[in-house]
């Protein structure tokens, strides 16, 4: 028989219950029964009798959580009787439903004939068959209840049962009487339990309320307790109203109800205490809330503020200590004035900025002060006041420091001021002071007796004297401008300069009293002689005019020469006048002067002056008698001029009388033309203007007499004057009649004249009347635009319009019109003239306006056809935008056999589809209807606008056809009736467009509501169906509810009627809102659909009405199931939340349970673990033969061994940052005492060496170290731990630095990147305080948004049941829910206190964090510090050591007159000296940078710390090294001096030697270069050796000496060397004179000496004679420039000559003619400033002034001007000051001749002597006899000298140049060029080159031989080659 098995499960995919998956299904039907042995399975048996039929029924259930057991649902159910089988029934399982086909699970008895393991009852597919289900070993003849097998051989399930139904109805029955008898103890007992557990968790919450109180009362546990407890009272209250109606049905649970109604009432007094109590705690809460946060804003700004002020008030000291370093290297700089005045303006610098932080913090402290005043709290302002007081103190004591360093500046610039002011004082009294002593030398003959000094030593004392009273007053006078300001030392330094000075006045004083003697004598001397000038021009002047008068007074005087002989007789008077009254002036002054004279002297001179005086009297008498000669003479003259004068007159009046009368005959004139008529006129006319000029002329010439005459008391020669003023009167008044003309003359003058003018209007009018007729004719005004553009490329067509035209014309006729009209009324013009002239303006006028009316015409015809075309195209415009919106609208009007097409292929497609999952099909529906959408409103838009624009332009056009209508009536009646009959047909399609727009809206309207009325009909038939629908699912529930059914089934339908419904509510409400919309948007009449709309929205209200009706048929069973599932869904939140707890307290707990984690000790850990792993590579120890030698004899490290192991570890010591001391160490032991019992063993040592990891990015976990070829193994996880196991190696395909790991989390090894090639790290070193927060974040994070999830659920879920009844299902959800908002308060609180316990430890161990770091930085820094000074100590100690050894050395060196050395050479010596010298300066300057550049920069904007100290010190030592620099460079210039005196001694002797040596040999230089070179080009060192050494006696040189000597000609002597040791040469440095003579006096000059050229000098030094310069001080007129000049050159030729000039004392104006009336004033002469005569002067005596043409220096500006004004004021005098250059000459700035030159004074210019002449003694020149070298010219010349200097055939390229092979530049061609430096030496004497002038030299190279010509100095005058001066 086939053993049995299990029977396959059913399948159930086809009744919607949710399959299991395969595997689990194929593992039961196959592999399960492998589980079942062979002996236990039953024998397979024929099929069974058919049983008997029997009533019999079982019913097989389960009471376990089994019942979702797919065996379970299989087995279960009701089995009806069958058939037999080994003696009991058989039962086989009914079907689900009547008449259903009965499944195949059978329930059946097998006898033990196959075994007693296959004995008992089965559950199988088949009776007897091997798929088996159940067993029951039990015998009996009834199926037994209960031990059953489920599976069959697995154990028994005691919650399947299997027993007959009619037992199982009966116990339904029982079960039912119990239930409703225990119904109502049950809700007693339920709701005791509820009131008790309500009272319960009220009690709770208080406590925990006060708890929360208790603690710490905060705003926030007030706020937390109020929440908590204020939801309970109304709890409280509801559950008491539902237990007091249960006393009296109670029975035997009335007692507890009572005794809870008791704890209810007691726990709502409580709570409402509790509540109360927080009420009025709250105020108190608040106030000491914030009192204590004000306390902690005032401690947190105090601290902030402390820290300000202390960070100021450091500042400030570490500015005064920085000041105070600087002072001392002041005084430190000695006499280095550069050095100190560094050190001072830095020291002034930093006091200054030191004194102003030092305000700035005592500013900031008082204003913090200010601020604490206002602190609340007094411990916080007592304590701020005492630490502010503190620093204030500090920054005082620090500022009096700085106080004496102020001044630091002022002090060096007041001692240098001294010594500089007394310096410049000591400058100008020197001075002063010789030329005392010079002016007591000069005087030295006027103290002599018995002599008359001379007038030269007079004046030559006079001038040395007024010298140095000049010099000795400026100089005292700039002493007492510096001696009024001065203080203190400078005061000091000049009151001793000030003694000097006033020694010297007393000196002065003496010699004028001596002097005054002698100039009175010579000045009452020049008194007389200055009187007797005075009156020799007095006897001139008289003797003068004696001369002129003479002939009148002989009666012989000219008729001719009358006019000038008056004019000479005035100037005569005038001169006699002026040469008598200067006269008279200066005899009265002198007068007076000479009583100021002693008695003798002024005596004599007083009694000279009389006699002048007396003299001059006589004189004036004579002057006063010749004056009246002379006026007797001109009153004569003036008579017959007046006689004259009036005759004229007569004659002209003769001649007006003659040509007055030919037109005093009206009769006459009537007959003369009326030319002849104007010509007589204006003959008569210009007479009597020409007689009115002479007759003003006389009258004015004899009044001028007359009044002469009545002055004079001359009765002749008035009567005279009034008989001639008679005849001038008479001739007057015949003159007079002619000054009109006659009336008759005028009118016809007059009349010609306008009727001239009338006709020339009229013509002018008739030419504008010809004009507009041309414009008309060319063209109206309507075609004008277009005549216009076709003429546009024509030149010079009218411009101007038609209608423009004929306006002028007719305008221009009016005016003439109207002209003629007023003519004729006045009469102005004779009639008939005016009717011919009217008679062509009216012609004029037919012909405009017959040229107009045609004109007008054909304007309007145009202006009416362009009207009409205007509107037509109007018209045109709105047609087409009609006709565009139609095209628009066309596809809303086409049919809907498309859209009915494209909606059949949908939904074909659609069934084609139906297998593509539902998410993509619902995206691709929901694109498509969005891009439907947008299609329609584009759509929308479209039509919308072409709408508007179809409206807007058939509005418009029909709005300007009627105002065109209005227009068109203007016109003439045919015009007008032609342009409206075309403008009503143009309206008339205007509404033809307008009537179409409509008739298209419409339709469209048609089409729409169509389409909206199948849609609303179709929703609203869906709206029906879901309606019913839900109705049948409430029906269906309430059919259950009635039957007591419950369960899974009956909420899952409650659920899908609740969905039914809002789907129902959700279609109606679409329907309505949808109908809604419709009604408002159309309008009255729009659509025959309008009333269907309104009848499908009046059945809406029913529908919604059946709706609302089954909605309250479905409330209680909806809320039974929404309170059901929301105390589901809190449950499993808080069990999460609960969960979340945990796992935040488990993750927190290192850093703030009570066992917490010392993290810091990390740190040390790491630090010790480093040195012990450097120790351990260093002794070659692994970690565990260090772990035994640390522990000892012990078998662990205890943590003194540790301790004292490290401590003494020198690893550890040699470690950047702070040292590790034993608090630190025992930190360490205690961190790697992981387990805390006192003892580290071996794997925890271990565990310290591993190198742990985290990852920081996701990264691959690879098998190979090869990117490229290896596999994935996983991914690392971010924050994934992992342990480094070898150290990290370089894949050499990719570069990456790669690292093999283990995986701590899975023990995974492979290898992963440590950094990408981008830059991307990926792993960093494992910190366990890092992963601790990490964990610790996340647990916070999970808890803080369960917690926040939580409680956002329960109040959601509360405020919606608050809306709902309180009663029934929902109302006891919200009491459970209420119950659980205080376990979900009590959850938040606790996230609170972790989170705060979390940052506090945070807090604290950042603190700690910050401190190690801060100490470590800080001995960091002090190591550093030590470190740079040390080096920069030992740097300068060296350099020091090396400068002093260099200097004293090299100073030796260069100190002996003749260095000594062992080989008798001194130069080696000497360069090893320098050599030393420069290692020595480069070692100081070294030291200087390393002190100054490099550490200076590093540290100088340090504060403070170690580094400040450091800062002092190292300028300690940059004062120290600062002077070694200087020293090194004067000890190496000294040494190069000694150097260069040595070896040109030493050459100088060889060349001595050379010279000596031809001497007595007798040979010049080219023999002597003949014999040594042996035909050579040079002459070799070792021939000039020999020859030297052959030498016998005196002139024979050492060895030493030779070595010295030769050591420069190592190369060779060319000849020119050899020739410029034996002989002399000079080169020309400036032009000079070469004259033949010694004395350049008696010289004279053979040519000049060029710049460059060569001299060889033949001898005769000498020097010239000494030679007296006189200089004079003068400012040039031209430019104000002052400076000294020589007068006359060493030849004796003056340089200057003295001008006429003259010099303006008075400012007064120039003006541009002699009559100062005439005119404008040129511009105003200054004081001082010259001008030169041009003529005069003359005398105006109209005002009595004196007035000169001149010419002004200054400007060139010419003009007249007065000398002398009317009041006898001097404005010009003659200048004896001001001089003419003859030459030109050097102004310089000093007395001293060659001194620095201002500018150079031309030739004719014109200067003004300031000082002087003073003399000059300058010493003569000294003087070379030579030979120019270029032509062989002998010669003498100033020298040597500045311009003449010694040449050497040594030179030194300057500049770039090229080195040519011949002379000739253009001809020659290049060797190569030389570069600048290089050294030359020359071969001949330099050349000039004929073709350019420039001077060439041949030339060797030193550096290769080369030898070729090169230009000495270019033709710019760039010097090319420069001469070398080393040659002896």
């Amino acid at each position: 028989r086939a053993p049995p098995r299990l029977a396959p499960l059913p399948d159930h995919s086809g009744c919607g219950v949710r399959r299991l998956p395969k595997q689990l299904v194929d593992m039961w039907n196959t592999g399960a029964r492998q589980l079942v042995p062979a002996a236990v399975r039953p024998p397979v048996r024929p099929a069974a009798v058919a049983p008997t039929k029997d009533s019999g029924r079982l019913v097989v259930t389960s009471t376990g959580d089994d019942k979702e057991e797919f065996v379970i649902q299989t087995l279960t159910g009701e089995f009806q009787e069958q058939a037999q089988n080994h003696g009991r029934s058989t039962y086989q399982k009914c079907g689900a439903t009547a008449g259903a086909a009965a499944p195949e699970v059978f329930l059946y008895y097998w006898d033990g004939r196959d075994g007693p393991s296959f004995e008992g009852w089965w559950f199988g597919k088949s009776v007897g068959g091997n798929e088996v289900w159940s067993h029951n070993q039990s015998k009996a003849l009834k199926p037994p209840a209960k031990g059953w097998k489920i599976p069959f051989a697995g154990p028994v399930r005691n919650t399947f049962s299997v027993v007959p139904k009619e037992q199982q109805a009966k116990a339904t029955a029982v079960a039912a009487r119990a239930t409703a008898v225990a119904a109502v103890s049950e809700n007693v007992k339920k709701l005791n339990e509820e009131a008790a557990t309500t009272a319960a968790e009220v009690m709770t919450s208080v406590e925990h309320a006060r708890t929360m109180l208790s603690d710490s009362t905060t705003i926030e546990a007030l706020d937390s307790a109020e929440q908590l407890l204020q939801p309970l009272p109304a709890n409280i209250m509801k559950v008491q109203k539902q237990l007091e109606p249960l006393q009296g049905q109670a029975g035997s649970l009335i007692g507890e109800v009572r005794t809870n109604l008791q704890k209810l009432r007691q726990a709502l007094t409580t709570c409402n205490q509790e509540l109360q109590k927080i009420k009025i705690a709250r105020p108190k809460v608040l106030a000491k809330e914030k009192q204590k946060e004000a306390e902690a804003k005032e401690v947190a700004n105090l601290d902030e503020m402390l820290q300000d002020a202390t960070d100021k008030a450091n500042s400030a000291e570490d500015m005064v200590e920085k000041t105070v370093i600087h002072y001392d290297m002041v005084e430190a700089a000695g006499d280095d004035l550069t050095e100190a005045q560094n050190a001072v303006e830095q020291t002034q610098e930093l006091a200054t900025s030191s004194q102003l932080k030092i305000k700035e913090a005592l500013a900031l402290i008082g204003r913090k002060m200010v601020t604490v005043k206002n602190y609340q709290s007094e411990a916080v302002r007592e304590k701020a006041n005492t630490d502010l007081n503190n620093l204030r103190i500090k920054l005082r004591d620090a500022n009096q420091k700085l106080t004496p360093l102020l001044n630091v500046k002022q002090e060096f610039q007041q001692r240098a001021v001294a010594k500089k002011i007394v310096q410049e004082v000591n400058d100008r009294l020197a001075p002063a002071e010789l030329d005392v002593d010079r002016a007591v030398e000069a005087a030295e003959p006027l103290s002599q007796t018995g002599s008359w000094p001379s007038k030269a030593i007079m004046k030559q004392a006079d001038t040395a004297i007024n010298v140095a009273a000049d010099k000795l007053a400026a100089a005292m006078k700039f002493l007492e401008i510096k001696l009024k300001p001065a203080a203190g030392l400078i005061k000091k330094e000049l009151e001793k300069v000030e003694a000097r000075g006033r020694a010297a006045e007393k000196r002065l004083a003496e010699l004028r009293n001596q002097q005054r003697t002698f100039q009175e004598k010579e000045a009452s001397d020049n008194l007389v002689n200055d009187v007797q000038e005075k009156m020799k021009a007095v006897s001139d002047a008289v003797r003068k005019l004696e001369e002129v008068l003479g002939p009148y007074m002989l009666g012989v005087e000219a008729e001719a020469d009358t006019a000038s002989s008056i004019q000479a007789a005035d100037e005569a008077v005038k001169s006699a006048n002026k040469a008598t009254s200067a006269a008279r002036i200066v005899i009265s002054m002198r007068l007076v002067e000479v009583k100021r004279f002693t008695a003798a002297a002024g005596q004599e001179a007083q009694r000279s002056l009389q006699e002048y005086q007396k003299a001059l009297e006589a004189a004036m008498k004579r002057v006063n008698d010749l004056k009246s000669m002379s006026n007797e003479r001109k009153q004569a003259i003036a008579r017959a001029e007046a006689i004259s004068q009036v005759e004229a007159v007569e004659a002209l009046a003769a001649k007006v009388t003659e040509n007055g009368a030919k037109i005093q005959d009206e009769a006459a004139l009537e007959d003369m033309p009326w030319d002849q008529i104007r010509a007589a006129g204006d003959a008569c006319r210009s007479g009597y203007l020409e007689a009115q000029e002479v007759m003003k002329t006389a009258q004015n010439l004899l009044t001028t007499r007359q009044i002469e005459a009545k002055n004079s008391d001359d009765a002749e020669e008035s009567a005279e004057l009034a008989r001639l003023q008679q005849r001038l009167r008479s001739a007057t008044s015949k003159i007079s009649q002619f000054k009109t003309l006659p009336p008759a003359v005028e009118k016809q003058i007059a009349l010609k004249k306008q009727i001239d003018e009338s006709v020339s209007k009229v013509t002018a009018a008739e030419e504008k009347v010809d004009q507009a007729i041309a414009v008309i004719e060319g063209g109206t005004d309507g075609d004008s635009g277009e005549a216009a553009a076709a003429d546009g490329k024509g030149a010079g067509k009218s411009k101007t319009s038609p209608s423009a035209a004929s306006a002028t014309a007719l305008a221009a006729l009016k005016g003439v019109t109207r002209y003629l009209d007023v003519q004729a009324k006045t009469k102005k013009i004779p009639e008939e003239e005016v009717k011919k002239l009217q008679e062509r303006v009216n012609t004029a006028q037919e012909r405009v306006e017959t040229a107009q009316r045609t004109m007008r015409e054909s304007t309007e015809k145009i202006t009416a056809k362009n009207l009409v075309s205007e509107v037509e195209q109007l018209v045109k415009a709105a047609e087409e935008a009609v006709e565009k919106f139609c095209e628009v609208m066309a596809p809303q009007l086409a049919e809907d056999g498309a859209e009915g097409q494209a909606e059949k292929e949908g939904d074909k497609e659609g069934g084609e589809a139906g297998d593509v999952e539902m998410g993509d099909g619902d995206k691709a529906e929901k694109k498509e209807e969005k891009k439907e959408e947008t299609k329609d409103k584009d759509l929308a838009a479209a039509c919308r606008a072409a709408e508007q624009a179809a409206a807007k332009a058939i509005g418009g056009s029909k709005t300007i056809i009627a105002v065109k209508r209005v227009a068109a009536k203007r016109l003439t009646e045919s015009v007008a009736k032609l342009a409206c009959e075309e403008l009503d047909a143009l309206l008339t399609r205007a509404e033809a467009g307008a009537q179409k727009i409509a008739g298209v809206k419409k339709e469209v309207n048609d089409k729409k509501y169509a389409k909206a009325k199948a849609e609303v009909t179709e929703k609203f038939t869906a709206a029906e169906e879901l309606v019913k629908m839900a109705v049948s699912i409430a029906e269906g529930l309430a059919t259950d509810a009635s039957k007591g059914e419950e369960g899974a089934e009956v909420d899952a339908a409650v659920e899908r009627g609740i969905k039914a419904q809002q789907d129902a509510q959700t279609a109606i409400s679409t329907v309505r809102s949808t109908l809604q919309t419709l009604l408002r948007d159309m309008k009255a009449g729009e659509s025959n659909v309008q009333s269907e709309f309104s009848q499908i929205l009046v059945k809406v209200g029913p529908l919604q009405a059946d709706l609302d009706k089954q909605k309250k048929m479905m409330s209680e069973r909806e809320q039974k199931f929404v309170a059901s599932r929301l105390l589901k869904e809190a449950a499993v939140m808080f069990e999460k939340l609960d969960t979340k707890i945990e796992k935040a307290t488990a993750a927190a707990a290192p850093l703030v349970g009570e066992n917490k984690e010392d993290f810091t000790g990390a740190m040390f850990v790491s630090r010790c673990v480093e040195a012990l792993k450097v120790h351990g590579k260093k002794v070659s120890k692994t970690k565990e033969a260090l772990f035994d030698e640390i522990r000892g004899e012990n078998t662990a490290i205890s943590q003194a061994k540790f301790v004292e192991f490290m401590k003494a570890l020198p690893e550890l010591k040699a470690q950047d940052g702070a040292p590790i001391g034993e608090k630190e160490l025992k930190a360490a032991y205690a961190r790697m005492d992981s387990v805390g019992g006192g003892q580290v063993a071996i794997r925890q040592f271990s565990d310290q060496f591993r190198h742990r990891l985290t990852c920081k990015q996701v990264v691959a976990l690879t098998d190979t170290i090869s990117v490229t070829d290896s596999k994935v193994i996983r991914k690392l996880d971010l924050h994934e731990v992992c342990e480094g196991l070898e150290e990290p190696a370089k894949d050499e395909a990719t570069g990456l630095l790669r690292l093999k790991v283990r995986a701590e989390k899975d023990d995974k090894e492979g290898f992963v990147t440590l950094t990408g090639n981008q830059g991307t790290s990926y792993l960093e070193p494992f910190s366990a305080y890092e992963a601790c927060l990490g964990q610790i974040d996340a647990g916070m994070q999970e808890l803080n948004e369960a917690v926040n999830e939580t409680m956002a659920y329960l109040k959601s879920k509360a405020d919606e049941l608050s809306k709902k009844s309180a009663l029934g299902p929902l109302g006891e959800a919200k009491a459970e829910l209420m119950k659980m908002r205080v376990r979900a308060s009590k959850a938040q609180t606790a996230h609170g206190n972790l989170k705060k316990q979390v940052a506090e430890a945070q807090k604290g161990h950042a603190e700690q964090l910050e401190a190690e770091k801060k100490r470590k930085e800080e001995a960091a820094e002090k190591a550093r510090a030590a470190a740079m000074l040390d080096e920069a100590t030992q740097l300068t100690e060296a350099a020091v050591a090396d400068a002093e050894k260099a200097c004293s050395a090299a100073d030796a060196l260069a100190s002996a007159t003749a260095p000594a050395t062992e080989d008798g050479n001194p130069l080696q010596a000497m360069d090893e000296a320098a050599r030393t010298l420069g290692v020595a300066d480069l070692a100081v300057n070294k030291a200087l940078d390393k002190i100054m550049k490099e550490n200076m920069n590093q540290i100088r904007k340090i504060e403070k710390g170690p580094f400040v100290e450091t800062r002092r010190l190292m300028f300690r030592l940059k004062v120290k090294l600062a002077p070694l620099a200087e020293r090194c460079k004067k000890a190496a210039t000294g040494l190069q001096a000694a150097k260069e005196k040595v070896a040109g001694d030493a050459q100088r002797a060889v060349a001595a030697a050379l010279r000596s040596s031809a001497l007595k040999a007798g040979l010049t230089a080219d023999a002597l270069f003949t014999k040594l070179s042996q035909g050579a080009s040079t002459v070799p060192a070792s021939a000039i050796r020999g020859h030297l050494e052959a030498l016998e006696g005196e002139g024979r040189l050492k060895a030493s000496e030779l070595d010295l000597g030769l050591h420069h000609y190592a190369a060779g002597l060319t000849r020119l060397g050899l020739m410029a040791m034996l002989q002399e040469y000079q080169r020309c440095v400036k032009d000079i004179a070469f004259t033949t003579d010694f004395q350049v006096k008696t010289s004279s000059t053979l040519r000049k000496l060029d710049k460059g050229e060569l001299l060889e000098v033949l001898g005769g030094h000498g020097t010239d004679e000494t030679v007296g310069l006189e200089r004079v001080k003068c400012r040039a007129v031209l430019d104000q420039a002052e400076g000294w000049v020589t007068l006359k050159d060493a030849s004796g030729a003056a340089c200057l000559e003295q001008g006429s000039v003259l010099v303006c004392r008075q400012s007064i104006a120039l003006t541009p003619a002699f009559d100062i009336g005439e005119g404008k004033p040129v511009r105003k002469l200054d004081v001082g400033e010259a001008m030169e005569v041009i003529a005069g002067p003359q005398e105006d005596d109209k005002r009595g002034m004196s007035r000169i043409h001149v010419r002004t220096k200054l400007d060139g500006k010419e003009g007249w001007v007065t000398m002398k004004g009317n009041q006898g004021t001097a404005y010009m005098e003659q200048s004896d000051r001001h001089h003419i250059c003859k030459v030109a000459v050097p102004l310089e700035q000093r007395f001293e001749c060659g001194s620095a030159l201002v500018r150079s004074l031309e030739a004719g210019e014109l200067f003004e002597i300031r000082e002087g002449p003073q003399a000059q003694v300058k010493e003569g020149a000294s003087r070379l006899k030579g030979r120019s070298l270029s032509d062989g010219t002998v010669g003498w010349f100033n020298g040597p000298n500045d311009i003449t200097v010694p040449w050497t055939p040594l030179y030194t390229c300057r500049q770039g140049t090229t080195l040519t092979d011949g002379l000739e530049v253009s001809t020659s061609k290049a060797v190569r060029k030389l570069e600048p430096g290089e050294q030359l030496e020359a071969l001949d004497m330099p050349v000039v080159e004929k073709a350019t002038g420039l001077m060439r030299v041949r030339l060797r190279c030193e550096r290769d031989g080369a030898c070729g010509f090169v230009t000495v100095r270019s033709s710019q005058g760039v010097v090319i080659l420069e001469s070398r001066t080393t040659q002896p």
